[in-house]
């Protein structure tokens, strides 16, 4: 090949990249002007277990209109501190309401606790471990706990209850019961995200999503396309259950503890004939109070104290009826804040919430931490601190 001919490679090359690479900035700009984007970053990972879990190290951007913050992450998938190694560890587990969802650690509910502890018992006597993570549900903590309790070594593990949790375990397919009667649960590994998985290798990825609009746009469509084909798969399943006779539901569903058969949607639940209703509520209480039970019996094992409360938000009786008496059934420290909550934010629930969001916004919060520690938390730790004292 002449040296001519190379050079004229070289050149439509380098004139190839430098077209693309205007392309891409000319979009960028364009993004930026008609269609800016929230240029929010990436903290999940997958456990290999398929346990959707905050990342260890690092930070990451969340972006929500005007609203900007930075989350920190330390081992094992904490937010906001890392584990020291002297004091008493509280292990917190919660969904994003207990994460902090667009809130700076300063603001979280469980950074409020914190401060309320140190000044009643002294700095560095309690430690709160955020682990919570937006989506989680019931079942999600318990896997948390059986897959990194012996990593962690909390001496208390404090669970803030909330409003979807129980669908969330349900749907997730963790845990599904194995002997109904003996409240026996079946832990199944879930499909890990390959797809998410191979966007997070990318180089720069974190970088470009951050900064963005471009990137950011198709990290949305990627994903977003493939949750609305996920959810037309389970619909589809859904539907044929749904379509099943009521003797033929049951039998299947004793026969086989598939996922499917026992995840029903709540629009559904509400088209149901009043007997599978009542059926399907029994096994999402079930399912709740055996994966109680189990988190029970591995604090027990572990000599670790358990205690459960609310955030405040939702109430709760819709799904379990009476929760004091739920969690009394099955000998477990529970509170319910909501009526304290609901007092307290009367009808003026928007001070209390982040714009154009339902989440609790700072002064929420603060009301969450406020409550919770006054009714619950406190006396538990008095309890707790007490209990040590003695031995």
């Amino acid at each position: 090949m002449s040296s001519d001919k190379k050079r004229t490679i070289f050149f439509n090359l380098l004139l190839m990249i430098a077209s693309i690479i205007v392309t891409l900035l000319i979009t960028e700009c364009i993004f930026r002007l008609v269609s800016p984007q929230n240029l929010t970053g990436s903290w999940f990972v997958s456990t290999d277990s398929g346990l959707l879990v905050n990342k260890s190290s690092g930070t990451a951007k969340h972006q929500h209109g005007d609203r900007i913050v930075r989350y920190s992450f330390y081992e094992p998938n904490f937010r906001g501190t890392p584990i020291k190694e002297n004091g008493i560890k509280i292990l917190v587990v919660g969904d994003s309401f207990t994460f902090g969802f667009l809130l700076e650690e300063e603001d979280t509910y469980v950074y409020h606790l914190q401060q309320y502890t140190d000044n009643e018992f002294g700095a560095g006597v309690f430690q709160y471990l955020n682990a919570a993570v937006g989506g989680w549900g019931t079942a999600d903590y318990v896997a948390y706990v059986e897959d990194f309790g012996n990593i962690v070594k909390p001496d208390i593990i404090l669970v803030f209850f909330n409003g979807m949790d129980i669908n969330r375990s349900v749907n997730r397919g963790i845990y599904t019961l194995s002997d109904e009667n003996k409240l026996m649960l079946k832990r199944h590994i879930l499909k890990l995200p390959k797809l998410k998985y191979f966007i997070n290798s990318i180089p720069c990825y974190q970088w470009l999503i951050e900064n963005s609009h471009l990137a950011q746009f198709a990290k949305t469509s990627i994903l977003t396309r493939q949750y609305n084909s996920k959810i037309r798969k389970q619909t589809v399943s859904k539907k044929k259950l749904a379509q099943q006779p009521s003797s033929q539901s049951n039998a299947s569903y004793e026969k086989d503890s598939d996922l499917v058969k026992q995840t029903v949607s709540r629009k559904q639940l509400a088209q149901m004939p009043s007997s599978q209703l009542n059926v399907s509520h029994d096994r999402d209480s079930d399912l709740v109070r055996a994966l109680f039970k189990r988190m029970k019996i591995w604090c027990h094992t572990n000599h670790i104290s358990l205690c459960i409360t609310t955030t405040g938000w939702y109430n709760m009786s819709h799904a379990l009826g009476n929760t004091n008496e739920f969690f009394k059934s099955i000998d477990l420290p529970f509170l319910d804040i909501a009526p304290s909550v609901y007092e307290k934010i009367g009808d003026n629930r928007s001070e209390f919430i982040l714009h154009g969001d339902g989440h609790p916004n700072e002064k929420g919060s603060k009301l969450i931490a406020d409550m919770s520690w006054k009714l619950f938390i406190k006396k538990q730790l008095l309890e707790y601190d007490r209990a040590t004292r003695k031995q």
